[in-house]
Parts: C-alpha cells; structure tokens; sequence
C-alpha cells in the first residue's frame, strides 16, 4: 500500500525559519527553509515540526550570542587555580577579588 502524501506546508513559519520547498528523500521529508538572517538551509521535517522538534533557526542565534554576558573574567582563573591547588594537596586562601586584571598587558 502506498504511503499517504503529506500536508504541504509551504510557506508556513517556523521560529525564525520560513518554509520554501518540500520533498522527500527516500523516506524523510525535507524542507528548503530560509532563516530570517537570510540562510537558505535543508533541514529535516521532524527538525522543526513536530513533539521533538528542536531547530529554531540555521544555527545564527547561537553564534550571535554573548555566552560569557555577565560573567565575571577573574572567575575561571579563580576556578583553575583552586583546582591545581587542590591536585597538589597545597591551602588555597585566594578570593576572587584578590586577582587583579591590568586594563593593558604590562608586558
């Protein structure tokens, strides 16, 4: 028995992809989908439709984004520090606000 053609869902909007073609590819659905950047992108349908659907754009969200927003920069110095010292056996009694990072490189 024949598979059931699927609802074409050309020109639906999907977070920040829009929907330009649909095809199949042996038994996947594909869509040509083209981001609100501008990215022309294949993805698959189950991708962006459906219960686990997870793609939101081409991936320029994620480059976009400012990971270390809000984070203090004497942090991971801190983190690393106690760590070596911990491996080593030695006290380590330094808070954070004992590093001092110059606003230019002394060197």
């Amino acid at each position: 028995m024949a598979r059931p053609k699927s609802k074409s869902h050309v020109g639906e909007k999907h977070n920040r992809l829009t929907i330009l073609e649909q095809h199949s590819e042996k038994k996947a659905v594909y869509f040509t989908v083209k981001c609100d950047c501008g990215t022309i992108k294949k993805v698959r349908k189950d991708a962006i439709i459906g219960p686990r659907a997870e793609t939101k754009s081409c991936g320029c969200v994620l480059k976009a984004h400012d990971w270390n927003r809000g984070r203090d920069a004497r942090s991971p110095m801190w983190s690393r520090a106690k760590y070596r010292a911990k491996q080593k056996g030695l006290d380590f009694n330094i808070t954070k606000e004992d590093i001092v990072i110059p606003d230019t490189c002394p060197c």
